[in-house]
């Protein structure tokens, strides 16, 4: 019998013994809760799966559904009808085969161990403070500094954000997500941004209660507000303003697979909910804002097939996210009011700018 140890201190162990019992190599899912068996080593038990009484690894490879061959079936040749039903003596494996099933399990042990250490057992530790600058569209001149927190309470969250410019104009942001399981992407219950002139009178609002589905856009000219309200069917995976990291975060990781699909909720001018698609590059890229490799995520509005109708005049936002610090989001260019207003850029604090850290 064939036997692996896998170490989750980025190193793979694959040894050979004589166990005299099946060996299987489970992969803990702490989202569903449950141990995917990958490989059986003996018995022919792929695909099932086992209760997880404790999560304290989670993995962002896929398991393995497909059937696999038992040892015997790799290592032995198959015998013919004269030796059916007499006993058979454990032979020695060809050096050829062994192999195989050493890198087979070898490639198992690394889908299972290798991202577990970049992640968190609490998906709620991932939201923390951070601090920006705000650059002009063209990055040549700072003109503001944002500052986001993040306030705990049992069960969720909320996130603060305060922009300030040097214009005199400021605005502020205020989500509440809460935490289906510790180790589940928040979601997003409650959106709120304010934006107000220079002089503090209200410019713009936007709120959205996602569980009602009551959401609302005011703007303001000469003091008087025009109000457009709907009612909206939010996904369970809609998310707005600063949330809208939380989805791309969460997926950067677990290493999951690209595009990454959300909803967004904009006032665009009225309230309304449009689908987004986020494709991660493939490559490490160097940024003139913020030292080290990063990774890249190009963020586009998905209408579907009309996109290759439309592709040259749909917007798009490159955003940057660091791969050696939790893949925090680093910067990029937004929106500085709602959808249609003028760019900005954000850059992350404690880099290329001078704030104090995040």
């Amino acid at each position: 019998m064939l036997a692996a140890g896998c170490a989750c201190d980025a190193r793979t162990n694959v040894r050979g013994a004589d166990l005299g019992f099946p060996a299987y190599l489970f992969r803990p899912d702490p989202e569903e809760r449950t141990s995917k068996i990958l490989i059986a080593m003996g018995q022919p038990a792929v695909g099932a799966t086992l209760p997880l009484t404790s999560a304290s690894v989670e993995s962002a490879a896929r398991p393995v559904e497909a059937k696999a061959p038992t040892v015997r079936s790799v290592i032995e040749p198959s015998q013919d009808a004269s030796t059916e039903g007499k006993p058979r003596r454990a032979s020695a494996s060809p050096p050829k085969a062994q192999r195989r099933v050493y890198l087979l399990l070898a490639l198992a042990c690394l889908a299972n161990c290798w991202p577990a250490a970049n992640l968190s057992a609490d998906e709620s530790l991932n939201l923390n403070t951070a601090n920006f600058a705000i650059y002009s569209h063209d990055g040549g001149t700072v003109v503001g500094r944002s500052h986001y927190g993040v306030e705990h309470f049992a069960g969720g969250a909320v996130v603060l954000g305060d922009n300030s410019y040097a214009d005199g104009e400021r605005d502020v942001e205020r989500d509440t997500v809460e935490f289906p399981s510790p180790a589940q992407m928040p979601v997003l219950v409650r959106f709120e941004h304010s934006f107000f002139s220079a002089d503090g009178s209200p410019k713009l609002i936007g709120w959205a209660d996602l569980k009602s589905g009551k959401a609302s856009c005011m703007s303001y000219a000469a003091g008087r507000a025009k109000t457009l309200a709907a009612t909206l069917d939010f996904p369970p995976d809609s998310y707005a303003g600063a949330t809208l990291l939380i989805a791309l975060e969460y997926s950067l990781r677990r290493r999951l697979r690209t595009p990454i699909r959300m909803q967004a909720f904009d006032c665009a001018p009225g309230p309304k909910v449009v689908a987004l698609e986020a494709t991660v590059s493939s490559k490490q890229h160097h940024w003139l804002y913020y030292s080290g490799d990063l990774v890249q995520v190009e963020v586009d509005l998905n209408h579907g097939w009309l996109n290759l109708l439309f592709e040259p005049l749909l917007p798009k936002r490159h955003l940057w996210f660091d791969p050696h610090n939790d893949w925090h989001y680093v910067g990029g260019l937004i929106q500085r009011y709602f959808y249609g207003g003028p760019q900005v850029l954000l850059v992350r604090a404690n880099h290329r700018t001078t704030e104090s850290g995040d």
